[in-house]
């Protein structure tokens, strides 16, 4: 070191302190007040000093940034010193204040377990990125060396046109020269730091692709409940024949260099049978039948090239709903989305957030048709009344309600109410379904017709009430279809469940928003039932005078509408769910691209646990295999007699899906199929009550025969003639009389007491007749449910022709003569409700 070094290293440091106590000054106007002169002051190599002398210093300069300032003015030199001339960066007597102790060490935040994977995925990234460049760069420069002349690019050159290429990643030009001239790893990756590892590069690289094939395959074969941490250590040891504890540094390293395609998150709870029925087959079998039902009841049409199109004129007569929970409960709701974080001082109470409190609850079941109008929702409230007479709703209820415009089948937009019922639980049932569909959903379709063309498609799912046999034959009739979807599956393949999330995010801070007004202006926080229209339909809060968004407008309006429909793929008919990550797909679902991935997934478990076994680890840990799911196939063919045997043993939805391959619930099998169940059961229980019937006339005629050829008194009875009176009696427990005195006494018994011999119903020929009709198999669609309602209607309309005028008739024949031409209407019916009328 220069004696000039030497001597400057005081004034060096005295200018580090000065701007340890004043970080608004530029190291210039501290070296200045430092007493260095103006040329020295300028002298970078002397401000580079005292940088580097300054504390809390990282490798990329100052911790913190030292921002300009006014110049400092100099001390003058001469004569003594007052106050006035001392810096104030020194104490009055003239020497140096002490610097602060540096601050301590932060306490270092934890990463969550998603947001360590995300780094990873992000690093391994940039990691590839960097190793690509490099691999670049030492070939572009090995390359540029060989040319002749000098005509080749320098190494700084090389740099400059890497690092430009790959958006500023790259090597220094230091690192080329020396990958490329003193190592010559050329288009190689750059080394890597530390000492070998135990593992060699080989199997580390099979252990990565087992570990990731791995993982792929449990999620696929939907168990990635096995892909958590504390499964995955023993199995990794057991691998690698190491300790659980060394494992875990192990899988550190797996999940850095296997994070590029890999996401860690908390998974949802997900009840089996879901599970089970959201797969790719089954979605496939219901789209096939629906596409067919579409082709036959005449909602597609032939382009003329073969294919068939759904007419944005049928689009209204394809309608979806769903019900949902609505509660005033404040605590107990799930919002959906990502919660409000609070910001609190842990010093202090944390009591959590006032919100309102009820058991009640209420149920509310709306939909959409494919054009995008919502359907006016009924609400389902509770009710401790058993009685029609003694339930009651408050008036101001209404008040909370608004109606809802759509066109549906009216012909013109019309604004049509909500509806209303009640019952215990205040959910749907059997009952309350088949009303809200005669109440709520027929009327929107008074143009709805059993014929080719007019027929109103209802899609659902697989809720309470769907089987009610009176409330399809009535549907049929009337030109409904009932087509419930997939069982199961109503989070993929039920358009209004897609309506619901933002319904339910909205309606949930708009309890909320009430709930916390009220508190502000100290009014009661509880919601009665009644007032939940409040909520749903938004509007002025009487208590507070708070303006409520509305949920139901943020859920259903036209545009989220057809987004729902587009999201489920039923109409138009795209398929759209069967691509949705909650559907199970195996090896042969899904496009060539999604079955070459899973070939390279399970080829790569193959390979890389065959090379872990041959390096001498247990590598068959790690093997797994795709299973396919069991499929669910159409096992028998319509109109079959091994169909209706099928259907007269479903009693369940995923039963009848699986004997009708995911047709809809008017069809006619499923008339005749009930019919038959109906009959069968009836003709047990008549020919159970006939020979009840028999054995009690056989016992009359004996025991009359005894006391009109024997007497009364029993003298001269045989035990068969006791056995006989007392059969005729019915006397109880008469069986386990063992002897004839007994017997004896018993009947000594009915005469004391006077007993008359119990009165039954004779089998008669009316009762024969019955059976014979139970036992008969021949069964016709005129037999059934529908026939009967079909009957009825045909009964009601010959005796209204009896009251009308001749106006009235001539519109009946025109109306005749239209549907007839027009819609090639058939006096016979038609099979399955798919074509024609009835």
């Amino acid at each position: 070191m220069s004696t000039k070094a030497v001597a400057d290293q005081p004034k060096v440091a005295v200018a580090a302190s000065i701007l340890i106590r004043a970080p608004m000054l530029t190291v210039r106007e501290a070296m200045l007040a430092a007493e260095f002169s103006v040329s020295e002051a300028s002298m970078k190599s002397l401000q580079r000093k005292v940088t580097r002398s300054l504390p809390h210093k990282t490798k990329r300069g100052l911790k913190h940034a030292l921002p300009t300032s006014s110049i400092l003015t100099q001390k003058s030199t001469g004569g003594s010193s007052t106050i006035s001339d001392i810096s104030p960066l020194t104490d009055i007597s003239g020497k140096e204040n002490v610097p602060p102790s540096p601050p301590q060490k932060e306490k270092k935040q934890r990463l969550t377990t998603k947001q360590a994977q995300d780094k990873r995925a992000h690093d391994l990234v940039a990691k590839t990125k960097a190793k690509k460049a490099h691999k670049e760069a030492t070939i572009l420069y090995d390359r540029e060396r060989q040319k002749t002349n000098n005509g080749g690019m320098s190494v700084r050159k090389v740099e400059e046109f890497i690092k430009k290429k790959h958006a500023g990643v790259g090597p220094s030009r230091a690192t080329i020269h020396r990958y490329v001239v003193d190592y010559g790893l050329i288009g190689m990756s750059p080394r890597k730091h530390g000492p070998e590892g135990n593992i060699p590069a080989m199997m580390y690289t099979a252990l990565c692709m087992a570990y990731g094939s791995f993982l792929r395959i449990n999620q696929i074969n939907a168990m990635g409940s096995d892909n958590s941490r504390s499964k995955l250590l023993p199995i990794l040891a057991e691998t690698m024949n190491i300790s659980v504890s060394s494992s875990k540094e192990l899988i550190k390293r797996l999940c850095r260099d296997t994070a590029i395609d890999m996401k860690c998150d908390k998974l949802s709870f997900a009840e089996e049978r879901r599970v089970r029925w959201t797969t790719y087959a089954n979605l496939e079998l219901w789209f096939d039948s629906w596409e067919k039902t579409l082709i036959d009841l005449g909602f597609m049409e032939d382009d003329g090239t073969g294919k068939y199109i759904l007419p944005d004129r049928q689009l209204r007569n394809i309608i979806n709903f769903d019900e949902t929970c609505l509660s005033l409960d404040g605590s107990s709701i799930n919002r959906g989305g990502r919660p409000a974080a609070h910001y609190h001082d842990p010093r202090l109470p944390q009591v959590g957030i006032s919100t309102s409190k009820t058991s009640h609850t209420t149920t509310m079941i709306t939909g959409s048709n494919a054009w995008g109008e919502a359907l006016p929702p009924h609400f389902q409230f509770m009710t401790s009344t058993q009685t029609d007479d003694g339930k009651q709703i408050r008036n101001e209820c209404i008040r909370y309600m608004k109606n809802v415009k759509g066109e549906f089948g009216l012909g013109e937009i019309a604004s049509k109410p909500v509806s209303i019922g009640m019952n215990e639980k205040g959910g749907m049932d059997e009952e309350e379904f088949a009303k809200y569909i005669r109440n709520a959903i027929m009327p929107l379709y008074p143009n709805a017709l059993p014929a080719k063309g007019k027929w109103v498609l209802l899609k659902c799912d697989s809720g309470p009430g769907r089987l009610n046999l009176d409330l399809l034959a009535e549907l049929r009739a009337s030109g409904f279809i009932l087509f419930p979807g997939v069982p199961n599956t109503t989070a993929v393949s039920q358009e209004t469940d897609q309506n619901y999330g933002p319904f339910k995010t909205q309606y949930c801070k708009s309890l909320d928003v009430v709930v916390d007004e009220r508190i502000k202006q100290k009014k009661c926080i509880q919601l009665p039932p009644w007032q939940v229209g409040l909520i749903v339909f938004g509007g002025t809060d009487p208590e507070t005078n708070l303006v409520v968004k509305s949920a139901f407008e943020c859920g259903f309006l036209r545009e989220n509408c057809r987004n729902a429909w587009e999201k489920v793929g039923a109409a138009p008919l795209t398929r759209a769910c069967m691509l949705n990550n909650k559907v199970r797909r195996s090896l042969g679902d899904g496009s060539d691209d999604y079955q070459q991935m899973l070939l390279n997934i399970q080829t790569a478990n193959d390979v890389s646990t065959n090379a872990l076994s041959t390096g001498g680890y247990n590598g068959n840990v790690m093997r797994r295999e795709i299973l396919a799911i069991p499929t669910t196939e159409q096992i028998t063919e319509e109109h079959s007699a091994e169909r209706l045997q099928l259907l007269m043993k479903s009693n369940t939805h995923g039963k009848l899906f699986t004997a009708t391959g995911g047709g809809h619930l008017t069809a006619d099998d499923i008339f005749i199929a009930s019919e038959m169940s109906t009959r069968e059961k009836e003709k047990k229980r008549l020919a159970s009550e006939k020979t009840r019937r028999l054995r009690k006339m056989a016992a009359e005629e004996k025991g009359k025969l005894v006391l009109s050829t024997k007497g009364v008194e029993g003298n001269g009875w045989s035990v068969s003639d006791v056995d006989a009176v007392l059969a005729w009696y019915d006397f109880p427990h008469g069986n386990k009389l063992t002897n004839k005195d007994a017997k004896m006494s018993a009947w000594a018994k009915i005469r004391q007491e006077g007993k008359e011999p119990p009165i039954f119903e004779t089998w008669t020929d009316d009762d024969e007749m019955k059976l014979l009709e139970a036992s008969k198999t021949e069964i016709t669609l005129d037999d059934t449910a529908l026939g009967r309602v079909q009957q009825k209607r045909k009964s009601n309309f010959m005796t209204a022709i009896q009251t009308m005028t001749k106006e009235e008739w001539a519109e009946v024949k025109s109306q005749r003569e239209i549907a007839e031409s027009a819609l090639n209407l058939s006096d016979n019916g038609v099979s399955d409700g798919t074509s024609g009328a009835v």
